[in-house]
């Protein structure tokens, strides 16, 4: 045995080599004590796993980054995340494995993990640690902190990735990367589950929301839109992936909640550079979607890939043909128009009377009722179909269910027909032409009118025991709470956002402002919209239909709202849900006094 081969000491299965130093005399004085601690590292490194997961032991293994060729190439201190078992974290590599007999996507990697390890990583048994310590290795490592993983679970932590950028390189990302300066303030990684905040207040200022980045504001508001303050969309974040196939598409979801939605509701700001990273993803995901990290996109055309090839959402909505009876899922619900509107109604339209009339016309009804409705409203290209588009805080879909019991307008009990003719020639809600069959006959009574039979459930009662108990029962409205809206004004997005626990809203834009130039960054803002909840009430829409239809235009103190007439100017999607407001309204008296 060589010089060499007496100054190493292999340290279990682990690799581990210690170099040592010392003199000779006092390697000899401790000759047996290093041969007794040779013998007791010689066994395999014990693992233990908590015995509390049910799930089998299975590596979420990628195919890119099977073969060698394709892997990156990390050395003991590189900064790492780690995608293993579902779950995402960031840390330090500590020691690499050299067994040549295994090829490289399998070796085992220790990592000082950041944070709390997953519940069914593998960790180092305590005493190996205090072994390998002795040995130099994971010298300043905290307890139950070292995960051993495999080497395709090794991403590069983007948080560091100006500083390894090779001096020669001249790609063009890169370049733009490295002198895009996002500023000091990082919102981080975030794992604890979050609800939207109660207190408003800690919404508003700059810095505040989702930081834009490259053209990014099409994914910043919609995204703002669906998370900052609506929980209907949380069960998204929740699903993981079924196949090792999919382990792409649960990283999205990862980065998604942890990175942007988590972060978002509990620091309220999340940095370019998180959403940078869900870009790129979603750029390998949908490689039809070309530009998705460089160029705008059309937030409908981005939900849809999204929810469907992405996360791979059960739809949000079933469509039924009135005609055949055929049904077809859907994420959003496109508003279609015809070119059958007054001149009147193209300077000012409600979201209602565009949602009933469009259904109306395309013989399509909800095939059961939606718990989440998101509205494209008309556009073509940049060119707007109406002047003004008015959302309601409220949008009634009562009577756009199929078999839904639906109340007469007249006494509030069940109806069972409605006139067609009446809601073709009339500017009237497709409530206002619903009746029980007395009220029918009392208002149409000498018109030549033929009206339309209602469709009643199989779990109903027969017509004339629905009749009997109409006389004494109301219906209730089925309504949609409006949770927030994206608007666009010349290539620009920007979110109007309803706070869940009060009835306010907020204004949301990732490039409110700039600091720098070229070498600068975006500074988000969001405001608060002082009087946006009682315009969009039910009186609010009186107000400004009955101004408009009596003056030709809206109410003065509409027009010198810039947030409002914004609003109402350039919206596109609408998000509405089933959540309640947590404080039920707010007193008009005052402000329409």
């Amino acid at each position: 045995m060589n010089d060499e081969e007496n100054n190493t000491s292999d340290i279990g299965n682990l690799g581990l080599r210690q170099s040592l130093s010392e003199p000779q005399q006092q390697q000899q004085q401790q000759q047996s004590q290093q041969q007794q601690q040779q013998s007791s590292l010689s066994s395999p490194v014990r693992i233990y796993e908590n015995k509390s997961s049910s799930q089998p032991e299975l590596l979420v293994n990628e195919k890119q980054n099977e073969e060698t060729s394709k892997l990156p190439q990390f050395t003991v201190g590189s900064c790492v995340e780690v995608f293993y078992r579902n779950e995402l974290r960031c840390g330090v590599v500590k020691w690499i494995d050299n067994d040549n007999e295994l090829i490289q996507s399998k070796r085992l990697v220790a990592v000082e993990i950041e944070g709390d390890l997953p519940y069914d990583w593998r960790m180092v048994d305590k005493m190996q640690l205090e072994d390998a310590r002795k040995a130099g290795v994971f010298a300043s490592a905290a307890p139950d902190s070292i995960a051993l993983v495999p080497y395709y679970a090794l991403r590069s932590d983007d948080r560091f990735a100006l500083s390894d950028i090779p001096e020669g390189n001249n790609n063009y990302e890169t370049k733009t990367m490295v002198s895009s300066n996002f500023g000091s303030l990082d919102s981080g990684i975030e794992v604890r589950p979050c609800l939207p905040v109660k207190n408003i207040d800690n919404l508003l200022g700059r810095m505040k929301g989702i930081q834009g980045f490259r053209n990014s504001c099409y994914l910043d508001t919609t995204l703002y839109a669906m998370f900052s303050q609506c929980s209907a969309f949380d069960s998204i974040l929740e699903s993981r992936c079924e196949t090792e196939a999919d382990s792409v598409h649960t990283e999205v979801t990862d980065i998604l909640k942890t990175e942007i939605v988590y972060p978002l509701r509990r620091f309220h700001f999340v940095r370019a550079d998180h959403v940078l990273k869900l870009r790129r993803l979603l750029e390998v995901l949908l490689p039809k979607m070309k530009g998705l990290t460089t160029d705008e996109k059309d937030p409908e055309e981005l939900l849809n890939a999204l929810f469907n090839t992405v996360l791979r959402v059960e739809p949000f909505l079933v469509m039924r043909n009135t005609t055949d009876g055929k049904t077809n899922p859907a994420y959003i619900c496109p508003l279609i128009t015809e070119d059958l509107w007054s001149e009147k109604q193209r300077r000012l339209i409600s979201v209602q009377t565009l949602l009933e009339r469009s259904l109306f016309a395309s013989n399509i009804q909800f095939a059961c009722e939606p718990k989440v409705l998101i509205l494209q409203l008309p556009r073509y290209g940049q060119q707007k179909v109406f002047d003004k588009i008015f959302p309601p805080q409220e949008v009634d879909i009562t009577h756009l269910i199929h078999e839904g019991k639906r109340p007469c307008v007249n006494c509030g009990k069940r109806a069972d027909m409605m006139c067609p003719e009446c809601f073709l020639t009339r500017e009237v809600f497709i409530g206002e032409v619903t009746y029980c069959g007395i009220c029918y006959e009392q208002t149409h009574n000498g018109l030549d009118h033929q009206p339309q039979q209602l469709s009643i459930s199989n779990n109903s009662f027969s017509i004339s025991s629905s009749l009997s108990l109409s006389r004494r029962t109301q219906v209730p409205q089925k309504k949609l709470q409006l949770a927030s809206v994206l608007c666009i004004e010349t290539s620009h997005y920007v979110a109007f956002v309803h706070a869940l626990y009060t009835n306010k809203w907020v204004f949301f834009d990732s490039m409110a402002d700039r600091v720098g130039l070229s070498d600068g960054y975006n500074v988000p803002q969001v405001k608060l919209c002082e009087k946006m909840s009682n315009w969009l009430s039910d009186a609010g829409w009186c107000r400004v239909r009955d101004c408009v239809n009596r003056e030709g235009h809206l109410p003065n103190d509409v027009e010198n709202d810039s947030d409002l007439m914004r609003l109402l100017s350039d919206c596109y999607i609408c998000f509405y849900t089933d959540e309640e407001n947590k404080n039920e309204g707010l007193s008009l008296s005052r402000f329409f006094s």
